[in-house]
């Protein structure tokens, strides 16, 4: 009964156009639309371009899919940058 309430819960609570990314200081999730930078060069984009993934899509365990301006992409193709939030406080 337990296991079932936990599993609703961690269900219901998920967001499907999301991500979750590892850094090297925490765990954070990227939600839809988020920016990445390509890896590797594909018809429509080229090593090094910044693009907006507008939805997440989970093939299974191992594979995450990008799509990318209407067609998806292997989550592998590209990555994503933590954003940087720097505040400066007693600034004279």
């Amino acid at each position: 009964m337990l296991k079932e309430s936990q599993d609703e819960e961690f269900y219901s609570s998920t967001d499907e156009d999301s991500c979750l990314f590892l850094s090297s200081y925490k765990l954070y999730r990227a939600s839809c639309p988020f920016q990445v930078t390509c890896l590797v060069s594909t018809k429509d984009f080229l090593t090094g371009d910044k693009v907006e993934v507008s939805q997440v899509v989970g093939l299974d365990a191992s594979i995450l899919l990008f799509k990318v301006e209407g067609s998806y992409y292997p989550h592998y193709c590209f990555h994503h940058y933590p954003p940087n939030h720097f505040v400066i406080t007693r600034l004279r």
